[in-house]
């Protein structure tokens, strides 16, 4: 299932809303942080530490980068959620949280994060940086 959805959003059939989705609806948190790393030019692994571990906010703040849909973002978190076996706490509305955050500001973390990647890839003597 997640080869496929990643297959038809490599060849354009789909977009990267509609390609999350499906990853989410099959549970499959390697898949979105692949489909993510191919948008955001991070690596997949330093996105799934994000995605699946990462404080909530750095999960919005990203997503706010890629201009995501809040249903997608809903949809997103719960799932981290339910991958976390916890509960969004009492009085965390992520909607209005992702809202809040400020766009351009979020493109800015995502190309701070893209720089420092590629300067850690070349600091390790790496040929090729720590991106997808």
């Amino acid at each position: 299932m997640a080869e496929r959805v990643i297959a038809q959003f490599g060849a354009g059939r789909i977009t990267l809303e509609n390609a999350l989705i499906e990853s989410i609806k099959s549970q499959q948190m390697l898949a979105v942080a692949a489909l993510l790393s191919h948008h955001t030019k991070l690596d997949r692994n330093v996105l799934m530490k994000i995605l699946s571990g990462g404080a909530p906010q750095t999960v919005l703040v990203l997503f706010r980068a890629l201009d995501l849909r809040g249903t997608t973002v809903a949809a997103f978190m719960a799932f981290r959620a339910a991958k976390q076996r916890t509960r969004p706490s009492p009085g965390v509305n992520t909607r209005r949280d992702y809202e809040a955050i400020d766009p351009t500001a979020a493109k800015r973390t995502l190309r701070f994060l893209q720089i420092r990647a590629r300067a850690g890839a070349e600091a390790s003597g790496e040929d090729s940086p720590v991106v997808a």
